[in-house]
């Protein structure tokens, strides 16, 4: 038989526990005798709200020590409000906890419970990962071209460029197949060159694209005219996006909750009473917008937040890469870059090339803060191979150190940068800046030091300008390095906001290189330049020089549904042009330049002036713009440029965001956004003009002017129209037709 001996318990243990035990039942009988006060209190019977929300009528009993309510005005979110059950008279209810504050008004009979967040549950909303859902993309198609041709008038000599390539976009996929022609014309004709070029994109992910090529690099957009004598595949990706890390969301009562960023609905949840925190919030680069929609039994009420980004700055774990591998005529080729976020303040960037003898590699850090900046790198490059044989040796590897600091000091920003050659630092050269602004007027001095450079020892500059009113702006640059200096002014005249007149005067002084004695040679100049923007998209400009008459120019230029420039000279001629034309749902739809993923904004109005993300585009005649969106776009802001607007054409919202994602081609549809005026003009009868009367339709009367005018809108009902005197002596009925006048019905 086993036994087994326990412990005897010490005396000072058995006394803490005697402790512990009458300091228990001394609480439990203070509770009851508590419990027991409030009991007796008189029953009252209150309208109780909770968090702001009625819960009816319902038995009360209060006492200084606290409020006993019947539990059914609780809802189960608002548990952590209950310290204990009490039943009084065989009837239950809750105790509520000491530290709520509870309201009680003797005049309406109402007990108010104010919300304790720290009482309710809450919860969390984790967005990483979370977007908006993209517009749905369709298929593109087309062709893109870009041609450049310079001529001089004497000797008709020349070169000519085009660029002609099939490309098309869906889903994961994209690429393009075509050529770039180059031709040279002068003494020695070199006839047509013809470089092939083709490149097949794919996206592995949202973030991470893989591209293939031939004549031109990876992830090169058709209809460029560079080309490369390249061949390789190439890889980039990252995860760039800025995300709000934190954001609590206060919410008294259980909620729909609808998260959005920038007017872009990210997320709808319901959510329980308490706070809700809501983490890794996607926003966009630069300034955004957070909107919460919270809906509850007391209404709804929106928060917003604006969340400003640091120029420059990459959200801490960011980064972005890029590697490309192949061949070009002097052999393998690796090229890479990366940047990487290590805090909301420091980015860390490296990037490097390799060719045979010759190759490179740099690795930096930047600093950003409010009001100052700071950058510093270093860099090791070797220098193609001087010798004809393989075992020929190179030159030493140099070894470059660079750095830059700016710093806003109230009106002023300041800024200096260095480069340190470390095999010979005579080299070196060091830049200070100085720019300060106050009101309308901006100054700004540059000077940079590089004692071992013959030509370029030293240099300072100095220059500003004031607007002098509205319609005057004056500007001047004052230049000096060794060997001369020089000077000018400029007066700029805006009469209206789409033409502007300058001129100005410059002086300088300089050493003739071509006169053996070395004497000074003094010169002054002028120039005289006008710029007319008749209508948007066009613009219109002239140049003359007092002295150099050969700078002179006319030129005219176009950004609209393409891009064309031609520049006469008197030395020659240059024209360029650039666009694509897709086909989207079986039309052909021109736009001013190719990409993997691109928007069609339809707004049935011809000329309407738009920025896409800050960009400029105009619709074409059909009324659509078709805008080829920047790599790693994926939310899309679309704006009415109302000063470039045509009178007659009222728009009921400005701007409108999206979110494209995959891809192709996605289509805003905002035909019903912009209504289109017409002038028609009134008449009693033939001959008789219906000056000053009055176009009355179903839902509006509309004045004409002194000539008999009115300004109609596109999508007023006009059956049964009339037209009445002011003076109410006259009146008839007319039917409006499309034509521009209207006369009264016989």
């Amino acid at each position: 038989m086993c036994s087994r001996r326990f412990p005897r318990k010490s005396a000072p243990l058995r006394a803490l526990l005697g402790l512990a035990l009458l300091v228990g039942t001394g609480q439990a009988r203070a509770q009851a005798a508590s419990d027991a006060a409030l009991c007796a209190q008189d029953a009252e019977l209150l309208d109780v709200s909770v968090g702001g929300q009625a819960r009816g009528v319902h038995e009360v009993r209060r006492g200084a020590g606290g409020t006993l309510l019947d539990g059914t005005a609780l809802v189960d979110a608002e548990a952590g409000y209950v310290a204990r059950e009490v039943t009084c008279d065989g009837q239950p209810f809750v105790r509520l906890r000491d530290e709520l504050d509870v309201t009680y008004d003797s005049k309406a009979l109402s007990l108010s419970v104010a919300a304790r967040l720290s009482l309710l549950p809450g919860g969390t909303l984790d967005l990483a990962g979370m977007g908006a859902a993209g517009t749905p993309n369709a298929p593109v198609f087309g062709v893109a071209y870009a041609l450049s041709a310079s001529h001089a008038w004497a000797g008709g000599a020349g070169r000519d460029l085009l660029a002609l390539d099939a490309y098309g976009a869906l889903g994961r996929w994209s690429g393009f197949a075509g050529a770039v022609a180059r031709r040279t014309v002068g003494e020695t004709d070199g006839g047509v060159e013809l470089q092939p070029r083709a490149a097949l994109t794919s996206d592995l992910s949202p973030e991470w694209q893989v591209s293939a090529a031939y004549g031109t690099l990876p992830f090169t957009d058709p209809g460029r005219l560079s080309g490369a004598d390249f061949w390789g595949v190439g890889v980039q990706g990252g995860n760039a996006q800025r995300r709000l890390e934190r954001l609590s969301v206060p919410l008294p009562l259980d909620a729909r909750v609808t998260v959005a960023v920038d007017g872009v609905p990210l997320a709808t949840v319901d959510a329980r009473a308490g706070e809700l925190l809501l983490k890794n919030l996607p926003l966009d680069a630069g300034l955004s917008q957070v909107t919460v929609t919270v809906t509850d039994a007391n209404g709804q009420r929106v928060l917003e937040r604006a969340q400003d980004a640091l120029p420059g700055a990459l959200p801490r774990g960011a980064y972005g890469v890029q590697l490309i591998a192949g061949h070009q005529p002097e052999g393998l080729t690796v090229r890479g870059a990366g940047v990487y976020g290590l805090s909301e303040r420091w980015t860390l960037d490296a990037s490097a090339h390799w060719l045979p003898g010759d190759w490179s590699a740099q690795i930096g850090a930047s600093s950003v803060r409010e009001g100052r900046q700071f950058s510093a790198s270093a860099q090791l490059a070797g220098d193609r191979l001087t010798g004809v044989s393989p075992g020929a040796a190179g030159q030493t590897p140099e070894l470059t150190l660079r750095g830059s600091y700016a710093q806003v000091v109230g009106q002023l920003a300041l800024g200096g940068s260095a480069e340190v050659p470390v095999q010979d630092p005579r080299r070196s050269r060091v830049t200070l800046s100085a720019l300060g602004s106050w009101d309308n007027t901006t100054l700004f001095l540059r000077s940079s030091f590089a004692p071992g450079r013959e030509a370029e020892r030293w240099a300072v500059s100095a220059g500003g300008y004031r607007r002098l009113n509205e319609r005057w702006t004056l500007s001047g640059l004052l230049q000096g390095q060794p060997g001369g200096w020089s000077a000018g002014l400029h007066l700029t005249w805006t009469p209206q906001a789409n033409l502007t007149v300058s001129g100005g005067a410059g002086w300088s002084r300089t050493a003739n290189a071509a006169d053996e004695a070395d004497s000074p040679a003094s010169r002054a100049e002028g120039d005289f330049s006008v710029q007319y923007r008749p209508a948007p998209g066009h613009t219109l400009g002239a140049s003359v020089g007092a002295r150099t008459w050969q700078n002179s120019r006319l030129s005219y230029a176009y950004e609209g549904p393409a891009s064309a420039e031609v520049n006469l000279t008197p030395r020659g001629a240059d024209v360029s042009a650039s666009g694509v034309v897709g086909l989207i749902g079986g039309s052909l739809i021109p736009g001013r330049e190719a990409g993997n993923r691109n928007l069609l904004i339809r707004t049935g109005v011809r000329g309407v002036p738009l920025r896409v993300n800050g960009l400029p585009t105009v619709t074409d005649a059909r009324g659509d713009a078709l805008v080829a969106l920047r790599s790693g776009e994926r939310q899309v802001k679309v704006t009415v440029d109302s000063d470039d607007l045509p009178l007659n054409v009222a728009v009921t919202q400005d701007s409108a965001v999206l979110s494209v994602g995959g891809n192709g081609v996605a289509t805003l549809n905002w035909q019903t956004n912009f209504e289109v005026s017409r002038w028609v003009r009134l008449y009693w009868k033939a001959g008789e003009v219906a000056a000053a009367a009055d176009l009355h339709l179903d839902n509006a009367v509309l004045p004409a002017d002194p000539d008999g005018y009115v300004l109609l809108g596109g999508r007023q009902n006009t059956a049964g129209a009339r037209i009445a005197s002011q003076d109410g002596t006259r009146s008839c009925p007319v039917t409006i037709t499309p034509a521009e006048v209207t006369a009264c019905m016989p």
